[in-house]
């Protein structure tokens, strides 16, 4: 981060009241843009957009930048969306493509080359239909538009927060982005996003989430993604993270009237050959009363 091409920004490093004070981590670094936060308790355990918007409420510039602490960010970055603001003054959403690397910082993967401008609904199109890789660390969000709408919208463990908050915004103004940086987001086991996504006991979550897609939907029309196909895109995420049915077993009385009725499922004919069969075999008394006699 200290390394920007342009270095007009402040770097806000939030502590969200770690056993271990991150202060001391960096007096290393001897420069004026760093200012150092510690919350008087945690803040995000259950939902860490409410460590967000502490940073928020901290924030002096007008460009904000959400980032892991350890997402990285290309030396132009800040550059590029500054020549962004300048072509698209009117918009809230800045972003850059996206860089995907695995624990030990190697490129694993590449966010889709992106459309200058595109609206809320053909965002959420290409993220959810096409699954579009997606982190908070590529988009410079104006901190005036995020205020108006309350900060970052809460969601349990922040899963879908992100989304839900760039949907509200780009509702008057579209997402402009460009090709010409990157934003890297490195991706691990132990990431909240990583955990939520794969693991079925973080459902209900998921289920939340299209909910409250669904509810968005039915209060915006679409724009330039046909209104009919959004809406089964999203509905059928949505029944994925539904509850299986209950399994009904078979009543046991119902199996012990199936084994009785094997005889009565013969045909006609096999049926009255396997009576005829039955009264020529004698039982061995039968047998030995016929020999006295």
């Amino acid at each position: 981060m200290l390394a920007q091409s342009c270095g007009d920004y402040e770097l806000l490093v939030v502590d969200d009241y770690s056993p271990h004070e991150l202060k001391t981590e960096l007096t290393d670094f001897h420069d004026h843009r760093i200012y150092y936060h510690r919350t008087p308790h945690n803040l995000g355990g259950e939902d860490p957009s409410r460590t967000w918007n502490y940073a928020l409420q901290l924030a002096k510039g007008e460009l904000i930048i959400l980032l892991g602490d350890d997402d990285e960010l290309a030396p132009n970055y800040l550059e590029e969306m500054k020549r962004l603001v300048e072509r698209h003054p009117a918009a809230s959403i800045y972003r850059a493509r996206l860089e995907l690397t695995d624990e030990n910082g190697i490129v694993v993967d590449y966010g889709w080359p992106l459309p200058e401008v595109e609206t809320w609904d053909e965002f959420l199109y290409f993220r959810h239909r096409h699954g579009r890789l997606q982190s908070t660390s590529e988009m410079a969000v104006r901190a005036s538009s995020l205020r108006e709408i309350g900060g970052y919208l809460p969601m349990p463990l922040a899963l879908g927060s992100d989304d839900l908050t760039w949907l509200t915004l780009s509702v008057n103004h579209p997402i402009v982005s460009t090709n010409h940086t990157y934003a890297r987001w490195r991706r691990h086991s132990q990431s909240i996003s990583g955990a939520v996504w794969s693991e079925k006991k973080q459902r209900p979550y998921l289920n939340e989430l299209y909910r409250r897609i669904i509810l968005f939907l039915s209060e915006h029309k679409p724009l330039a993604i046909s209104s009919e196909l959004l809406d089964r895109v999203i509905h059928e995420r949505y029944q994925k993270t539904l509850p299986p049915p209950p399994k009904i077993e078979p009543k046991p009385e119902l199996v012990v009237s199936a084994k009785r009725a094997k005889v009565a499922l013969l045909p006609p004919i096999a049926a009255k050959l396997f009576r005829t069969i039955r009264k020529s075999v004698k039982s061995p008394s039968a047998n030995r009363e016929d020999g006295r006699k």
